[in-house]
């Protein structure tokens, strides 16, 4: 199963010359609807879904004469673009690509490659997009243990554990007991079938059985039908025949081995014991080196860096906003110019800053911040170089005529380092200090403590804003259309009347004896008795007095017993009724109120939020729940 790569498909018929390559269903038809479009073949856009709808009734046609026939109003109705491609592509390989008997021969219903997808799903959420091959190998061999561990687990599953409720009839059982876990609800379902299905023989003698496929020619042991070409189980074509002609419905023949127990048994690796001469391994240890960053990582970890310059820049006006643009713009040529820069701001008594005057009390002038070059440093050596140097100014009494010069941390640090300045706080570091004599200041200046510095961290992390959750619009894909394009169809809801005879019976058992006894009493034929019917009438529906509900088409499923509590809590249920709203619970009365055809309750409509105008007579109303 693949999809429509035609590298990929030819290599797999050239490795695998007796395998029948298929394409997936679902890219047959996400190609359809890529390729056929009003742009690409200049068409219109009604010659465009007339051909997709056509092309989409072929893939799923169910048998030969059914595609010719779907074929044959293509090639009549759709424009040359269309047929062109149709020839080219798909005309010649019609066996890979529609649902008839060549493509279901021997595939087990499996249409799309799911499986393989999942499995692709499962290996993304455990090995990182990018990743070395250090890190793929053992997140692979993790991902291949863990499916082997849950196949090991199904297969003791089989071993350990039996049904509690074995199958009434005998053949049913033996299936039970022969089959895999995976393959006997396939049988049951068939077998269950089988009961209604029409059997008639020919002029020459051969059984015939009408299915979705068309008419099939069965015998006691093969059929032509999908699923028994697809499944190599019987199906309900042969149980049926089986059953008219008197022979044993199980007889081991009828399935393949690959279905049976002990096949699986023999072939699945908990099971097999391993030789003695089974190949070691061996194991190699590799010492982890430091690997240099990418220009594409470097350029991920400088990015929030000049996103903050930006944000930091564009807080300041007037004068000092310009000084830091300078500051960027010369930072800017000399890198260009490959050199290595510091920044640096040299402070005098001139500033304009009170903390500048207070400490210095001087005359002299405050230049702006500078760019100084360090020739001696290679460009590539200076991204990892600290030139951080702090003047120290926490000794009280000094000269006044003191030149303050302190260096700023340089751009030109590592990225690693400066994020982690920006979210937890600047990182104490050991800095070189220049012998100054102690400054003459007003009052001491607070020293920075281990317990200020966890403060002010925490004061940092405690101002960080995260965004609201923003919550997805619009529609996830495949939520009203199908996958070449058409309005998905939506399960339309069945009056109670245009119920079959079956389905309504079911219904109605569910509200006497509730939903588990009547599955039992419809698919074994059990009689209920009068213990598992609901005899206090408040918990019935009001829905089983309705003039649609017959009550009689039950009889056969009680005993007498059974049937005398049902007619007994109906008549009852009859005398103490009280027709209330399904939605609020409250007496019906003489307000306005619908019946939801499909459930038979009666609601309020201003509980509905409909009018009475908005009804139609001859249209039925299905209430929320139902819908």
């Amino acid at each position: 199963m693949a999809d429509k790569d035609l590298l990929e498909r030819d290599v797999l018929k050239k490795s695998f010359p007796q395998a029948h390559v298929l394409i997936c269903v679902f890219h047959t038809l996400k190609t359809f609807k890529r390729e056929i479009t009003c742009t690409k073949m200049n068409i219109t856009g009604m010659q465009r879904d007339s051909a997709l709808k056509l092309l989409q009734g072929m893939v799923y046609a169910a048998s030969d004469e059914e595609f010719k026939r779907i074929e044959e109003e293509l090639l009549s109705t759709a424009p040359p673009p269309v047929l062109d491609y149709y020839n080219r592509n798909w005309s010649n390989i019609k066996d890979e690509w529609y649902k008839g008997p060549q493509f279901l021969a021997g595939s087990f219903n499996n249409t799309t490659n799911n499986r393989l997808e999942s499995i692709n799903a499962k290996l993304k959420s455990v090995v990182p997009l990018y990743c070395s091959l250090e890190q793929f190998v053992p997140a692979l061999f993790s991902i291949l243990t863990t499916l082997q561990q849950e196949r090991d687990h199904l297969a003791a599953d089989s071993v350990y554990k039996r049904p509690a409720q074995l199958e009434p009839e005998q053949h049913l059982q033996q299936y039970q007991r022969s089959l895999t876990p995976y393959a006997f609800p396939f049988v049951k379902r068939q077998d269950k079938q089988s009961k209604s299905v029409d059997v008639r023989v020919d002029d020459q003698g051969q059984w015939r059985c009408q299915s979705r496929s068309g008419e099939t020619i069965t015998t006691a042991d093969s059929c032509s039908c999908s699923f028994r070409l697809s499944m190599m189980l019987p199906c309900r074509h042969i149980l049926a025949v089986r059953r008219r002609e008197g022979l044993d419905l199980y007889d081991e023949p009828l399935y393949n081995q690959r279905w049976s127990r002990k096949y699986y048994h023999s072939k699945q690796r908990l099971f097999v014991e391993e030789g003695s001469n089974s190949p070691g391994m061996s194991v190699t240890p590799v010492s982890k080196r430091p690997r240099p960053m990418t220009q594409q990582q470097k350029y991920k970890a400088v990015f929030p860096l000049c996103k903050y310059l930006a944000e930091l820049a564009s807080e300041e006006c007037n004068d000092r906003y310009l000084s830091r643009v300078r500051t960027l713009k010369m930072l800017i040529q000399e890198w260009e110019g490959g050199h290595c820069g510091a920044i640096e701001e040299h402070c005098s008594n001139n500033c304009g800053n009170e903390s500048c005057q207070l400490q210095h009390g001087g005359t002299e002038e405050c230049s702006a911040p500078t760019l100084d070059r360090d020739l001696s440093c290679p460009p590539f050596l200076e991204e990892h170089k600290n030139k951080t140097q702090v003047a120290p100014l926490d000794h009280p009494g000094t000269d006044n005529h003191l030149h303050c010069t302190s260096t700023v941390p340089t751009v030109t640090e590592t990225a690693s380092q400066l994020l982690l300045e920006m979210v937890s706080g600047p990182v104490p570091s050991t800095s070189t200090h220049t012998e100054e004599p102690p400054l003459n200041l007003p009052s001491p200046v607070a020293t920075v403590t281990e317990d200020n510095y966890t403060s002010a961290t925490k004061t940092k992390l405690q101002d960080i804003k995260m965004p609201k959750r923003i919550r997805p619009r619009g529609r996830p894909a495949g939520t009203n259309v199908t996958v070449i394009g058409f309005p998905r169809r939506k399960k339309v809801p069945k009056a109670f009347s245009s119920l079959s005879k079956e389905e309504r019976q079911e219904r109605m058992l569910g509200w006497l004896v509730g939903q588990k006894n009547a599955r039992h009493a419809l698919d074994q034929k059990l009689l209920l008795d009068e213990d598992m019917v609901e005899t206090i009438p408040s918990r019935l529906p009001e829905s089983i007095l309705d003039s649609q509900a017959d009550v009689e088409i039950l009889r056969e499923f009680f005993t007498k017993d059974g049937w005398s509590a049902v007619l007994h809590v109906v008549e009852v249920k009859k005398k103490i009724i009280k027709w209330k709203c399904n939605a609020c619970k409250d007496l019906l009365g003489d307000a306005p109120s619908v019946v939801c055809e499909a459930c038979l309750c009666w609601y309020h409509l201003c509980c509905q939020n409909i009018k009475k105008c908005a009804l139609a007579d001859d249209k039925p109303w299905f209430c929320k729940k139902c819908l």
